[in-house]
């Protein structure tokens, strides 16, 4: 790479003042930097008027100066044991050649000294708490202090920015500008903590990924633990996968912030980082879940069943629409030829403290597999072919899932996991469609007692686990209340779990509505009471709204059509589609999944609403039929969020067709 005319300057700076040395302690590290700063100021340079070119070089080569002078001195804190002083009198004399030429453009009363200041001050604490803190076994790293070792890493970048609002008179953007600017530098910064955490380890550096990691799993100091022991907690525990998510959070807000003002270069740049980010985290996941393939997971080979060629048999349907049906199910079932392997969780659990794990993978897929096998059931009597093998096969490997309690749970055999009502639900919901005998249902319904005799509240809401009271728990519960306490950080007797509720509650209408219409009645009460404003739900296992959108309108709809909720939920559905007729679970962003379950939901209303509404929904089935097809949109659909176990995001392409199919057939 070749040499920037800024570090050519800084070495004949070394040569003028005789400090040969430090250009030999720096050189690597700048040269690998390489960076110019002027590039980013000229980002801002058309959007201020008044801004001439005499005015904008003098910034930029002042902008560079400070910049390698900070860098000098990140170097020496970084490497503190590598110290070298004419290294750190390299530094002053680049402050001191910036100051000299932006005086020359700023006098010393003006406003932007004043700005200067203000972020020098917060460039000086950042480096102060960065030392401080260095790489801590135990201490707690607040939101506000790793915020201000982030932000003012590069407040100084500031300076140049609004340097050019201040001369061209736009102090009424100052205060969005930095927060923009603010925003950005988080964002980033996590994103380095990814990329860097090895270097960052080795040097006892601040880093607020292996801050986390080092404070949950109470390990030890880098000279008692291996670099690759420690790359499984910081990789396979989620944690780095969920670093990138928060920062993408902060992307989001730079966005939003400078949309407003209308800084569009500006805005493309954070766009652009914030795909680097994604792409990295979309990076880790595909690379973690092979590596937990390999390291400790048999793949099941398949059933290797020959079905014959199907076709549906759908007299209403057009040809185009009975192509996407068709390839929908081929999808699926070849997917179910491997074993459902891409509907499979596999998941690692790192020990901590008094929790050690039989297995190194865990893993789950009874869940999804009922999603599958309940949607499959609604077509087998339209499809001309024989579908009989697989929904045998299938409810047969449910009902051989079932625990001891008559439940299930989503991972097969983690010790430490009880069973849940949303995965209880979803197996019902499959069984119940595809000739389960009737007394099979029996020993369900008496578990289901059970648990509503505990966790049915008088508010008509309940909770997610098949756990008793504390005092009714044996020695096996008591481990599992422990586990989701003081490893998951989840008190599961106080969640309220708004879409596996929806889903629990529609399962027992299908399973015995007469029995259970009173409790079903309380809980959509409930359900309507916790309708935020918006006209979504709260939703804790799934990414977005739209998931708990549909399940809790499939509830309602079924026993209120004309609740004010499902009315507002409907607004809620038109006003975030996209522009390409999509629905995300990041709002900006379609994804055929999450467009899947907005078409579902809108079915669900009667035939003049839909009317109403007929153009978004052909232009949101317009995206639906290109976006299957595409490796690049499936890849999108985000569907269960682990980021209460804070473990990595789960996806799935036979999913993601299993509800895009229930969409095209509703």
């Amino acid at each position: 790479m070749e040499k920037s005319i800024f570090f050519k300057q800084i070495e004949q700076l070394s040569d003028e003042y005789q400090i040969e040395s430090s250009i030999a302690y720096i050189k690597e590290y700048f040269y690998e930097r390489n960076e110019n700063v002027s590039k980013l100021g000229s980002i801002f340079a058309d959007f201020f008027n008044g801004v001439n070119i005499e005015f904008f070089m003098k910034l930029s080569e002042a902008s560079n100066f400070y910049f390698y002078s900070i860098l000098t001195v990140d170097k020496i804190v970084d490497d503190p044991t590598m110290l070298n002083r004419e290294a750190l009198l390299l530094a002053f004399i680049l402050r001191e050649k910036s100051l000299r030429l932006m005086y020359q453009v700023f006098d010393p009363k003006n406003d932007y000294w004043d700005y200067f200041d203000k972020y020098y001050k917060e460039y000086v604490i950042s480096i102060s708490t960065e030392i401080k803190q260095g790489l801590p076994d135990d201490k707690d790293i607040s939101i506000k202090e790793f915020e201000r070792v982030y932000l003012g890493k590069a407040a100084l970048l500031k300076a140049s920015i609004i340097a050019m609002a201040i001369k061209s008179n736009h102090y009424d953007i100052i205060e969005k500008l930095e927060q923009s600017i603010d925003n950005f530098q988080i964002a980033l910064a996590l994103y380095d903590d990814v990329f860097d955490w090895k270097q960052d380890w080795k040097n006892n550096q601040f880093n607020y990924l292996l801050n986390r990691v080092i404070r949950k799993y109470n390990l030890k100091k880098a000279s008692d633990i291996g670099i690759k022991e420690l790359a499984k907690y910081i990789f396979f525990s989620g944690e780095a996968a969920e670093i990138l998510e928060i920062g993408s959070s902060y992307f989001d807000k730079a966005i939003k912030i400078v949309r407003e003002m209308g800084v569009h270069k500006w805005e493309g740049l954070i766009i652009q980082e914030k795909n680097k980010n994604q792409n990295l985290k979309d990076d880790i996941e595909i690379l973690v879940r092979k590596e937990l393939i390999r390291v400790g997971v048999k793949i099941q080979k398949g059933n290797e069943i020959n079905l014959p060629a199907l076709k549906v048999k759908y007299k209403d349907l057009n040809s185009d629409l009975s192509q996407h049906i068709n390839y929908s199910i081929h999808r699926i079932l070849a997917h179910w030829k491997r074993g459902f392997f891409d509907a499979r969780v596999y998941n690692y659990f790192p020990e901590s403290g008094k929790f050690k794990f039989k297995k190194r993978i865990y893993t789950g897929d009874v869940f999804q597999r009922a999603v599958i096998l309940d949607i499959l059931g609604d077509i087998k009597e339209n499809v001309n072919g024989n579908l009989l093998r697989f929904l045998e096969h299938e409810t047969t490997y449910l009902i051989n899932k079932k625990r001891d309690d008559s439940w299930w749970n989503f991972y097969d055999d983690l010790e430490f996991q009880p069973s849940d009502a949303d995965t209880t639900a979803q197996v019902i919901l499959a069984l119940l469609k595809n000739n389960t005998k009737a007394d099979f249902f029996r020993d369900c319904e008496n578990s289901i007692d059970t648990f509503l005799s505990w966790h049915l509240h008088k508010n008509g809401s309940m909770g997610t686990w098949f756990l008793p009271p504390k005092e009714k728990c044996n020695k096996l519960q008591l481990s599992q209340r422990d586990f989701y306490l003081n490893y998951i950080n989840l008190n599961i007797y106080s969640a309220t779990d708004i879409e596996v509720m929806a889903n629990f509650l529609f399962a027992l209408k299908k399973l015995n509505y007469a029995k259970y219409k009173t409790k079903i009645q309380e809980g959509i009460k409930y359900i309507e009471v916790k309708q935020l404003k918006y006209g979504c739900w709260n939703t804790s296992w799934y990414w977005g709204e739209l998931y708990g959108v549909y399940v809790c309108l499939r509830l309602l709809i079924s026993e209120k059509p004309h609740s004010l909720s499902a009315s507002n939920a409907l607004n809620y559905i038109i006003s975030n589609q996209n522009s390409n007729g999509g629905w995300g679970w990041d709002v900006n962003i379609s994804d055929p999944l999450n467009t899947a379950f907005a078409l579902i939901s809108l079915k669900l209303f009667n035939s003049d609403i839909r009317k109403e509404y007929e153009k978004q929904i052909q232009k949101g089935f317009d995206y639906l039929f290109k976006s299957i097809y595409e490796k690049s949109e499936l890849k999108k659909s985000n569907y269960i969020n682990f980021q209460k176990e804070k473990h990595s995001v789960f996806k799935s392409d036979s999913i993601t067709l299993a509800y895009a199919l229930r969409a095209m057939l509703n």
